[in-house]
């Protein structure tokens, strides 16, 4: 489970109506459907926030035919129709989208002449190549279709209009072209619309949200001669462009940062605060203030950003507001839209140079926190720092020990992200009591001293200005090598496997009543809970048979069991499997079971407590451990103490636990109303009531405050959660939690269980859902890691998954994660690729295993633990929820497609378990170029060079190894992928051949080192 991302409030949504300007006049679309009989019809879409009951739809001649015109400015809407309270697509529409339930939306393209609902718009004949204005350039966009296709371009330039723009293929060789001038320093986003179907280009450099659920392709348009081509991999079968000279584009991720101001002007008086939330700062509400420095009411923030692309919002007194003034913008998921900025040439670039005596030093204040002292080990403690990509020479870091000599040490570059440089150095600190240090910046004949206060200063300051380390202020953290080492494995208990019938559901249970039986006619669209007999029929994930709307089954049950895991413990051993983690155990209603009726119980649907001990055991046997995922921020509506306030209202002892907004007056609650409106809930929904974890303020106000002084602990809540401890850990064996939306209780609450895990289990582990940065969260009182979303899922997802961007773009985007938390809890990072959360990645990879299987190459190799999805080993498709929820198929194991890929997972698995550099070793990048990733692990004399190609053709490459102290005389050994034949380094290099998607994990070593 996970929260929502931030979204506009519905006034918001209808306040953009009101104020926005039309672009172009706006013109009559007439809207019709057959209904037959049909009591109500009504129109509902993106034109009115999906209101289903905004606009009727009529029928005045009785011949079942209902219609309706609205008045749309060109553009293009996504729309329903509401048949008596059935949602419904326009079958004569002519494009659809994904609706996020299964289902599709129907769409309308609204042109400058009238395009009309389920009507195609003449096509309009191409246009003769123009020439460049001053201040533009021609740019060539290619798109790949079936000779005698309908191909359009459309985009940000042409009002994505899908018939202003034809393109020719001339040849009918099935590659059609068209070059349009552009203005230099731009970046437009487009895409090709192929006999009516709107495609991205798969050769852009970059991609954004198209607010569809797909990705819009950008071109910048880059100073220069001759034609740009708008891919920016660029098509090796091209033949060169006509006037004389390829060009490509300029990558979007290029050096340099970008200064860009933000302004919010309210549009009311009285507005206390505001700040700037967006993907550059992880939707952190508080990160970045906006300030009214002058008084003239509008409010500024000012960021350095590396050119791409960002969403945004302001939150403006709490409620987030959309930048109506936005160049672009992106579906926020909850019927509202994320403003999006474009960083590119039209921003000023900070004045930064290597050697030039200057520096830029906003943003480096000296912090005395883990990223920048760590003691990995006893004997072992990691400096860090960071300055802006490109602004010095050197980094220097003076030491001096308490009673010692200082110690200057040159700091080493480790690596570089889309903004900044990482410095690092290792060294042993004999005592830690008092040691003193400071970062020396060096560049051309100039310095900068880091001062313990923030500031910096020119020369070389007293001891007593540098910063102070010690135990006291940063007790070591220290994090079981075992979760280190760790191989994730996670099930959806209700999914995996059914190994006892007997505890199958029977929904005898009180709160099933009158929800585990349909109506005579056979269907309902609400909760119908039941058991699907048949184990391998996962029809109903994707469409439910009970449904009349066409959405998915959300409250069907298969029977998956702790007695089904059991009898698979080998097979699991077998894939390599350390740690296996469950979502939710404990008794539940739901098919999830993230709206606990207890925590202080196992489902006795899952097996009893003396089962899931015997369990515990043979795993650990088996050198596997077992993690829960446990929500605390809510129970659900089930739980025994909400159900006592249901009964007793106001006199339940339990009264407290949860916030009421007004008293019961009797339940359930009365026809019409809504759970939130008389209770804090989860997002709104009424089956998960929040816990109320402060009494000295409202819900939505607990969860910044970090220390627990400045709140009123509702201890009986909290000591009934942390009682759960006892259980999990100390009775039923586990060895950690998972712990889902956890920036949803209170901060403070984090330490008082961290203490509690610590009494029952010392070694143990907790990782957090948290889909962003997850500084503040990683530590000796927080977690040991998170779900690794930011830094490991969106990257991979992005060049492996969908093959967007390039190899350099991917290794910056993974960079911050491997300095940004200490390296024991980088090394701890749940790098997963998919969830119950999530789409399966087979799907994201449009079914390609080969990319599923190059990820796992790519997880079981690279730095932090590799997390499987229960499936994902033998290629389980799956869409959006519940479908990423398919039953295991054991049936079907022995298809070729399904044991290619587990022979993959299983070989990289072993090869995991085998080699520590794998797990604890150093990480390195040796090349990062196109298509092409090479890079090092090393631990001690164990050395795995691991050689990946995303792209769909060969490729020989010839990686400078040497630059790494390998010497011309290590023996190359294949673990892993077809071998090329003839490896050796010579003169320092290693010319290697990788086939298309796929990988090869090379051992550099002798004979005697591990296999």
């Amino acid at each position: 489970m996970s929260a929502p991302t931030p979204r506009t409030t519905r006034f918001a949504a209808l306040l953009l109506f009101a104020i926005l300007p039309a672009l172009a006049q706006a013109l009559p679309v007439v809207f019709s459907i057959e209904a037959p009989g049909a009591a109500s019809v009504y129109l509902a879409g993106e034109f009115n926030g999906w209101d289903p009951s905004a606009q009727k739809m009529e029928d005045p001649d009785g011949d079942g035919v209902f219609t309706t015109t609205l008045d749309l400015d060109p553009g293009r809407y996504a729309y329903k129709f509401v048949i008596d309270g059935n949602w419904k697509e326009d079958p004569k529409a002519g494009a659809f989208v994904d609706d996020g339930f299964g289902g599709k939306n129907s769409v309308v393209e609204v042109l400058t002449d009238g395009g009309v609902a389920g009507q195609t718009p003449p096509t309009t004949s191409a246009a003769p190549v123009p020439e460049a204005a001053s201040g533009q350039r021609l740019v060539r966009f290619v798109a790949q279709a079936s000779p005698g296709a309908q191909v359009y371009l459309a985009g940000e330039f042409n009002g994505w209009d899908p018939q202003a723009q034809k393109m020719d293929d001339p040849d009918g060789d099935g590659r059609f072209e068209v070059v349009l001038p552009l203005e230099v320093g731009r970046r437009y986003a487009y895409k090709f619309v192929i006999d009516g179907n709107w495609k991205e280009d798969p050769k852009a450099g970059a991609f954004v949200d198209d607010g569809f659920g797909g990705k819009n392709s950008v071109v910048e348009v880059a100073a220069g001669e001759g034609v740009l081509d708008a891919g920016a991999k660029g098509h090796a079968t091209a033949p060169p462009p006509a006037t004389g000279g390829a060009a490509t584009a300029a990558p979007v991720a290029e050096a340099g940062l970008r200064s860009v101001v933000f302004r919010y002007q309210p549009v009311i008086s009285g507005v206390n605060e505001v700040f700037l939330a967006g993907t550059f700062n992880d939707w952190n509400v508080g990160a970045t203030p906006m300030s009214d420095a002058d008084g003239d009411g509008t409010y500024e923030a000012t960021l350095l950003l590396a050119p791409g692309d960002y969403q945004y919002k302001f939150v403006v007194d709490g409620s987030w507001i959309t930048d109506e003034q936005a160049e672009d913008f992106a579906d926020d998921g909850f019927g509202g839209r994320n403003s999006v900025i474009h960083v590119d040439a039209r921003y000023a670039t900070i004045d930064v140079a290597v050697g030039d005596g200057k520096f830029y030093l906003e943003g480096l204040d000296l912090d005395v926190d883990y990223a920048t002292v760590n003691e990995v080990r006893p004997g072992e403690t990691i400096f860090r720092t960071r300055a802006y990509l490109n602004d010095v020479q050197a980094v220097e870091l003076l030491l001096r020990p308490a009673g010692e000599e200082t110690q200057r040490l040159p700091m080493r570059l480790v690596q570089k992200d889309n903004v900044f440089a990482v410095y690092q150095t290792t060294t042993t600190i004999s005592g830690a009591e008092g040691c003193r240090f400071t970062f020396v910046y060096r560049d051309g004949d100039a310095a900068r001293y880091a001062l313990a206060d923030g500031g910096f200063a020119e020369e070389e300051p007293p001891v007593t200005a540098w910063a102070v380390y010690d135990y006291d202020a940063l007790a070591p953290f220290r994090i079981p090598e075992w979760a280190q080492r760790a191989v994730y494995y996670q099930i959806f208990p209700d999914r995996f496997r059914n190994g006892d019938p007997s505890n199958d559901q029977d929904f005898h249970e009180p709160y099933y009543a009158g929800r585990n039986q349909l109506p005579p006619r056979g269907k309902t669209n609400g909760e119908y809970f039941h058991l699907v007999e048949d184990w391998d029929d996962i029809s109903g994930l994707q469409r439910s048979p009970y449904r009349t709307d066409g959405k998915p089954d959300y409250y069907s049950f298969y029977g998956g069991d702790i007695a089904g895991v059991m009898q698979k413990l080998d097979y699991l051993a077998d894939l390599g499997v350390t740690i296996i983690y469950f979502n939710p155990v404990t008794d539940a209603r739901s098919n999830h079971r993230y709206d606990p009726c207890d925590y202080l119980k196992l489902d006795p649907h899952l097996g009893s407590e003396d089962e899931f001990r015997a369990f515990t055991t043979a795993a650990k046997e088996r050198g596997i451990r077992v993690i829960v995922d446990m929500a605390y921020n809510h129970t659900g509506d089930c739980h025994f103490a909400f159900q006592d306030i249901v009964r007793n209202g106001r006199k339940s002892r339990y009264w407290n636990w949860y916030e009421f907004k007004k008293e019961l007056p009797s339940w359930p609650l009365p026809p019409g109303e809504n759970a939130i409106d008389y209770y804090d809930c989860w997002w709104g929904f009424g089956l998960h009531p929040n816990l109320n974890y402060d009494l000295s303020r409202p819900n939505a106000q607990e969860n910044g405050i970090t220390d627990i002084e400045q709140a009123e602990p509702n201890m009986e809540v909290v000591n009934y959660v942390l009682d759960s401890v006892d259980y999990w850990l100390g009775e039923l064996g586990v060895s950690g939690f998972r712990l889902d939306v956890p920036n949803e209780v209170p901060f403070w609450f984090w330490r008082l269980f961290r203490e509690r895990c610590r009494q029952v289990a010392p070694e143990h582990v907790l990782i957090g859902e948290i889909w962003g940065d997850a500084g503040a969260w990683i530590g000796p009182d927080v977690f040991d890691a998170v779900m690794n979303y930011k830094y490991f899922k969106d990257p991979v997802v992005k060049w492996i998954g969908q093959h967007q961007g390039s190899a350099e773009v991917f290794d910056r985007e993974l960079a911050p994660g491997r300095t940004r938390y200490p390296l024991q809890a980088a090394r701890a990072q749940m790098n997963l690729v998919d969830s119950h959360d999530t789409v399966r990645f087979l799907q994201v990879a449009g079914g390609d295993a080969r990319r599923l299987r190059l990820a796992a190459t790519f997880s079981m190799t690279y730095l932090g633990a590799p997390h499987v999805y229960y499936g994902d080993e033998v290629a389980l498709d799956g869409g959006k929820d519940p479908d990423c929820r398919r039953t295991f198929p054991w049936s079907q194991l022995e298809l070729p497609a399904r044991r290619t890929t587990l022979e993959h997972y299983r070989a990289l698995g072993q090869l995991r378990r085998r080699h520590d550099a794998l797990a604890l070793g150093d990480f390195r990048t040796v090349k990062a170029q196109g298509d092409l990733y090479a890079y090092l692990r090393e631990h001690g004399d164990d050395r795995i060079l691991v050689v990946l190609n995303d792209g769909d053709r060969p490729i020989e490459a010839v990686l400078p190894i040497g630059n790494f102290g390998v010497a011309d005389t290590t023996p190359v050994t294949v673990l892993l992928g077809e071998d090329p034949g003839g490896l050796r380094v010579f003169r320092g290099a290693l010319k290697i051949q990788v086939g298309p998607v796929s990988g090869l994990v090379l051992w550099l070593g002798t004979d005697t080192g591990p296999r």
